[in-house]
């Protein structure tokens, strides 16, 4: 490292055959220290080579990670890399909706976070490892896997755990955000919540999210703003399915207030990000499914989730059979939304129309479809839908366009 710090850039293959040397010195299985195991893995070699940590700074004021040696340029330089990968694997968080462009895999982006954060024994018999690298690690993969559509019960737990490590040097923001992964998982969880505590939860975690998102720090930085917004939809999805497992409608007067404020911070930081326009749309829409409020007025909203896919078409129900190059799952989540809350408005056969194209779109990106629908007062889907979308949660997408 010192020499690649140091040295002309015609000297350049110098470092490269000392990294070669290494590796064949270290070439048994295991003989490789754990802190420099991310040095001779692809994504490692290419980072140290490339020179992108030249000059080095000490850490910023936000740093999402921790070195152990503050004197140590080993120490230094894996921290700058930790904080590479953490920031392309929220990236990769912020495009789960998407269609991928061939990029590295998400969760492979999280095994190398773990990796570089497994540090190893000091001199004085202490293991070094990063703890907060390790929590966010486990964050983010609980935030991918729902993404995804599924529970990842298991990745909560061993996230908690993690949590536990690092309370006692915790900014407000990894404690909001872990304040709103609790939140959520205990309605995903329990098979009979109850309302109060997870409303309580969910108020406890938003209030810790508007505090972060009063620091100028947090709002400046891509990689919290994702982190933020991530967590926000959590509380709307939270206080959403709370609301359809109750069977009331419209919501009482706490939910509605919950859900009016936590959209207010998603809608605050969604304002300059064209790519959430969609999403507020969505959630906007919702908000008024939970209030009860006039179902043809919530149609048009959700027009606009539609648009671009839309194009000419009049009204949501008419979307089968539209194209386009980039489907988003907003879409896809607009069409379930106005087939389980806006029966009133569609026939049987508009309704299965909707849900093969979400079933088309969500197979597109590789994603599940949430929860079925359950009974409301706007009219309600048909027994065909609800079954429709049962099989859409329960089975692979291909198996349903089949069915379809």
């Amino acid at each position: 490292m010192r020499l690649l710090d140091c040295c002309h850039v015609r000297l350049l293959f110098a470092p490269r055959i000392l990294l070669f040397r290494a590796r064949r010195v270290w070439s048994s299985p295991g003989a490789v220290p754990a802190e420099l195991k991310w040095v001779f893995e692809e994504n490692g070699r290419s980072f140290l080579l490339s020179r992108e940590w030249i000059p080095l700074q000490g850490p910023s004021e936000d740093a999402m990670t921790r070195r152990a040696d503050s004197c140590s340029l080993l120490a230094a330089v894996s921290q700058l890399y930790r904080e590479r990968v953490l920031h392309r694997a929220v990236a990769a968080l912020a495009a789960s909706g998407r269609p991928s462009r061939g990029g590295p895999d998400a969760l492979h982006l999280v095994e190398l976070l773990e990796g570089a954060s497994e540090g190893g024994v000091s001199a004085m018999g202490a293991v070094e490892r990063d703890e907060l690298a390790l929590w966010w690690a486990a964050l983010l993969r609980v935030a991918l896997l729902w993404a995804r559509g599924e529970q990842a019960l298991q990745e909560c737990v061993q996230a908690e755990a993690a949590l536990r490590n690092v309370r006692d040097h915790m900014d407000p923001l990894p404690r909001a955000v872990a304040s709103a992964m609790i939140a959520r998982k205990g309605l995903l969880a329990a098979q009979q919540p109850s309302a109060r505590d997870t409303l309580n939860a969910c108020n406890r975690a938003s209030t810790r999210l508007w505090d972060c998102a009063s620091h100028p720090r947090h709002l400046a930085s891509a990689t919290s703003q994702v982190l933020l917004t991530t967590s926000c939809e959590w509380l709307l999805q939270t206080r959403a399915e709370l609301w359809e497992r109750s069977g009331k409608a419209p919501a009482s007067g706490p939910h509605t207030d919950g859900f009016h404020r936590d959209l207010a911070l998603f809608r605050r930081l969604a304002q300059n990000s064209p790519e959430l326009q969609l999403k507020l749309h969505l959630y906007e829409a919702t908000q008024r499914v939970v209030a009860g409020a006039n179902p043809v007025k919530t149609q048009l909203g959700l027009d606009r989730c539609l648009r671009r896919r839309l194009s000419h078409y009049p009204s949501v129900v008419c979307a089968k059979g539209s194209t386009e190059n980039e489907p988003r799952k907003e879409e896809a989540d607009a069409l379930l939304l106005a087939c389980k809350h806006l029966g009133s408005l569609t026939s049987r056969d508009q309704k299965d129309g909707m849900l093969a194209e979400a079933a088309s779109i969500l197979g597109a990106l590789g994603l599940q479809a949430g929860s079925p629908p359950v009974p409301t007062t706007h009219g309600g889907p048909c027994r065909g839908c609800c079954m429709l979308s049962s099989r859409i949660s329960r089975r692979s997408f291909y198996c349903i366009e089949m069915y379809l």
